[in-house]
């Protein structure tokens, strides 16, 4: 075990080592300044590993805690402009500093007191972490994190927990009190996704539907996404759909908003709300 984790630690330091040196030999000073982690940071980064990794060692979900201080880091990048190789550099010091303190965290007995100042430091630093992605959040709105933590998006408080559509852990939906609207959020992972989306996508989703109006697309370095309105009879009323597509990375993301034709402009501005609250991680 030793082995592995001496191993695995030469082989980050090499990583880090790699990436900041590789980079800062063509980059400016502004840039560089954008990929390294000052003394600070690397502190803060440190602490955070060994909190993770004593969990680890007491059998406790550790790698939620990870994903949660990387969420927090990526809003950080976001507002910061840090670059992705700062953000790549921050999750493999945080590998590499469990990797140093792993044999000697082992080495500490498993008490029934240790396991549960650990649960309550993990549960501190969550509440902290969380508090800080709602912090901006619009008023009366909540943050949804999808399970697969490859995006997330805000919704209104008052639509309730999300749940999920047949034990499928990729699709969520919210009710409103079991009425209308309907909100439903899903990934498919792992695809091949061309570099502009094609609306036979629309058709395989909703093919007894009917389109209305235009099919409107938006695309950015790192996402496109297409939004359409569509249209159904649903007994002797109409329903339509808001539908939003996103391809990010090898990941697709829908989110549609249906509702009675009739009322369904009540929810346009929440929608909206909805769609450019979305955040990639």
């Amino acid at each position: 075990m030793k082995t592995k984790y001496f191993s695995f630690t030469i082989l980050i330091a090499i990583l880090i080592s790699s990436i900041t040196l590789t980079y800062c030999e063509t980059a400016s000073s502004k840039e560089s300044s954008n990929i390294l982690v000052d003394s600070s940071h690397q502190q803060l980064i440190m602490d955070n590993a060994i909190l993770a990794e004593e969990a680890n060692v007491c059998k406790l979900d550790w790698e939620s805690f990870y994903l949660l201080f990387m969420q927090v880091e990526r809003k950080k990048a976001k507002e910061l402009n840090w670059s992705d190789k700062k953000i790549s550099l921050i999750g493999a010091l945080f590998g590499m500093y469990q990797g140093k303190f792993s044999d000697s965290l082992n080495a500490i007995p498993i008490t029934n007191k240790r396991i549960n100042n650990i649960s309550s430091q993990i549960k501190i630093k969550t509440a902290e972490f969380n508090t800080f992605l709602n912090s901006n959040l619009k008023p009366g709105f909540n943050n949804f994190v999808h399970p697969t933590n490859v995006f997330s998006v805000e919704y209104p408080k008052e639509w309730g927990s999300p749940e999920m559509f047949e034990h499928n852990n990729n699709v969520f939906m919210f009710n409103v009190n079991g009425k209308s609207p309907s909100l439903t959020i899903s990934i498919t992972q792992n695809i091949n996704l061309p570099e502009e989306l094609s609306s036979n996508i629309f058709a395989y989703m909703f093919p007894d539907e009917t389109p209305v109006g235009d099919l409107i697309r938006e695309k950015t370095k790192t996402w496109n996404s297409m939004y359409q309105l569509f249209e159904a009879n649903s007994g002797d009323k109409k329903t339509q759909w808001y539908v939003t597509y996103f391809g990010y990375k090898t990941n697709a993301i829908a989110i549609t908003l249906s509702a009675p034709k009739d009322e369904i402009e009540n929810y346009s501005i929440t929608y909206k709300n909805i769609i450019e609250s979305i955040t990639f991680f």
